[in-house]
């Protein structure tokens, strides 16, 4: 009698189990191109901060969310490709440097890529831009303010970042009907 009395508590946890797993929700996985649509959206964000004069606070906030999406997105990207890695194990470095003064310096492209070896291919470039235009993007901001200073600056700065988002984008849908 005890005999069936445990083989039947051992059934009803068993389902209650399998119910349980079967109720769990996995999370969704996350990818390149996820992320990159998720760089985006937060790109148009700082545009349209910059462009309807938010405060400075927003724009760097919204900047610093740039750039720790492209920091993900770097990571991901050399987790799956090698291709960029030792090129982004030294960039990583290199940009946080610049990214902590951002604000007492004149940033520029030059002097980032001075800092870094040659890249392996175009893409290690565009990724990279990925990651440091959200630098400059912040020291413009820190320096001049939303209202202030050359106000075409920040808007070059956010067409060329642009076109590296396409060119990541073309890139990656390329490399995945190969």
């Amino acid at each position: 009698m005890n005999l069936k009395w445990v083989m039947v508590l051992a059934c009803v946890f068993v389902l209650s189990c399998t119910e349980q797993t079967q109720s769990i929700k996995t999370a969704p996985q996350v990818t390149l191109m996820s992320l990159i649509q998720t760089y985006d959206e937060q790109l148009s964000k700082v545009q349209l901060a910059i462009n309807s004069g938010r405060s400075k606070e927003v724009i760097l906030l919204y900047s610093n969310e740039l750039y720790a999406t492209a920091q993900t997105i770097l990571a991901l990207f050399s987790e799956q490709q090698s291709k960029c890695t030792d090129y982004f194990s030294k960039l990583f470095p290199v940009s946080e440097q610049f990214k902590t003064s951002a604000s007492q310096m004149r940033l520029s492209n030059e002097s980032i890529q001075s800092a870094l070896p040659q890249f392996n291919e175009p893409i290690c470039y565009h990724l990279k831009e990925l990651l440091v235009q959200p630098v400059f993007i912040s020291s413009l901001t820190a320096k001049q303010g939303p209202k202030d200073g050359n106000k075409q600056s920040k808007p070059i700065e956010m067409l060329a970042l642009e076109a590296h988002v396409a060119q990541v984008k073309h890139v990656l849908i390329g490399t995945a009907h190969l």
